[in-house]
This record gives C-alpha cells, structure tokens and sequence, in this order.
C-alpha cells in the first residue's frame, strides 16, 4: 500500500480509534500517573493507547517501522516507511481533565515528512495531511490565518515540564517579548494539537526554543503545516533539518519573518 491517501484513510481510522478509547480515562478521571522526569509524567492511558497504536499499524503493515513516544522503536528497523507517534500530545492537560490533548500519528519515508493525522478527541476535531494533497479538519480543507502584523496574531508559545531551568528562563523572557508586540500569546502544551490550529488559522503561530531530535509530537503537525501553505523552520530560521537549527516556528506566511526577528536577541543557542 503505497498510496498516500489510502494510507492516510488508515491512519485516520486508527487516530479515531485510539483518541475514542482514551477518552474514557479523560471523562472519568482523576487519571493514574507516574513521573517521566522531575515534573513530566506519563499515565496508564499513554501507554495502553500506544500499544493499541502500534497493535493496529503492524497488522495493516507489518514491513514498516514504528516510533512510539512511550515504546520507542518497534517492527522492521531501516525500512523505508517508519510511523512516528505520539499516543497522548498533551498528558499533563489530559491528567488535568483539560480538553487540549491529542492523539499524533506521522508518517516518514526515507525520512521525509509525508502524512499526518492529529485527531482531538475531546474537542471532536480530526487534522490531516499528506504530502501533494493539502491539509483538511474532517471533510474540509484548512489554510493558515492571512494575519500579516504581530500586533493582529495570536502566538502559542510552548513551556513544557521537561524544561531545565535555563530553557524556562528563557521562554519566559520569550514570552514576555512577544506578549509586548503580539494580541495573545497562549500556552497550550500540545504541541501537534498547535500545529493543527496554525495549519487551520485558529492560530496565527507556535514557536519552542526546544525540539526533540526525533519530533515525535511534532511528526504529524509539520505536514499540516507544510500542506495548508504555512511556513516551518528552526527558532533561529534556520531548516528543521539544518544541525545548526533548534527549536522550532511553525506560523502563516505573513508575520514569518517579524516573528523571528521578534523572537531574536543575538543570544546563542538555549
């Protein structure tokens, strides 16, 4: 099954699927968690949704490579084709009974970002994308907001738990140099549910001085991005896949460039 709209009608199934089950855990909370590191956590429902993730992928393809967030790497290491996902983007919120979490499903072959899925389940929202197809929410294509001035935009800005002290101070004074030129600065903490909202217009950008070396909650979300018309790079500007780039900014088109210089303080890498 190599094509992408068909893989992509799986990978929809499958988001549904694992989004639905979660939300029970959600609606009858309080939810079973243990530490990941000092301050993130993971609870039993991240790791019950991976498995039934990874149970579905490797019955419908059994020659491809999985990247789960909670598992790491299963099935068929080096093939072409590698999933890339994250069961629950947003566990400190869905622990909280916050409806911003999502279930994240990205697909890469031979390392190249080519389709998406991030399904919301208790906001009822499903993204997707794959490459040369555009981006749609359900039925509906989607494109990024026409915002053209920082001061008309509305930024998401992530600070998330696994932060070491410095990077939080930094996203701090990040936060307050864009809340001064900006309508809103927001902090969600789901990062690929971010993405989707950039890629739909909802909002206007989501910028990190950090980014995993895997992008794991962002496999899916970038090519929401790429395929609605939005624009993706490093903090510093630099190509997600450029060594010398970190962190990430995903925005539309007309407020890129003042973003990163906003952003910008001549500072060296966090």
């Amino acid at each position: 099954m190599t094509d992408l709209r068909a893989l992509m009608d799986v990978a929809v199934g499958v988001a549904r699927e694992a989004g639905d089950a979660s939300l029970h855990g959600w609606r009858s909370g309080p939810v079973e968690s243990r530490n990941k590191s000092r301050l993130d956590i993971v609870t039993d429902v991240d790791v019950r949704t991976e498995r039934l993730i990874i149970s579905a992928l490797r019955r419908t393809f059994p020659d491809h490579e999985i990247l789960g967030e909670e598992s790491g790497a299963v099935g068929v290491s080096g093939s072409d084709w590698e999933w890339v996902i994250d069961p629950i983007d947003g566990t400190v919120n869905f622990a909280a009974g916050l409806p911003e979490y999502s279930v994240s499903l990205g697909l890469r072959q031979r390392k190249l970002r080519v389709l998406g899925v991030v399904y919301a389940p208790a906001l009822g929202e499903i993204y997707s994308a794959a490459r040369g197809h555009g981006a749609r929410c359900g039925a509906c294509p989607i494109e990024p907001s026409r915002t053209r001035e920082l001061r008309d935009a509305v930024v998401a800005v992530m600070l998330a738990p696994h932060f070491e002290d410095h990077l939080i101070q930094r996203t701090v004074e990040l936060i307050s140099r864009l809340a001064a030129v900006c309508r809103g600065v927001r902090i969600q903490v789901s990062q690929a549910l971010e993405l989707a909202w950039v890629a739909s217009g909802r909002l206007d950008a989501t910028v990190s001085l950090w980014r995993s070396a895997e992008g794991i909650s962002a496999a899916a979300g970038e090519v929401l991005v790429e395929e609605a018309g939005g624009r993706l790079s490093g903090a510093n500007g630099r190509g997600l896949g450029d060594p010398g780039a970190y962190g990430f900014v995903a925005s539309t088109p007309g407020i890129y460039h003042s973003l990163l210089e906003a952003m910008s303080t001549g500072d060296a890498e966090p």
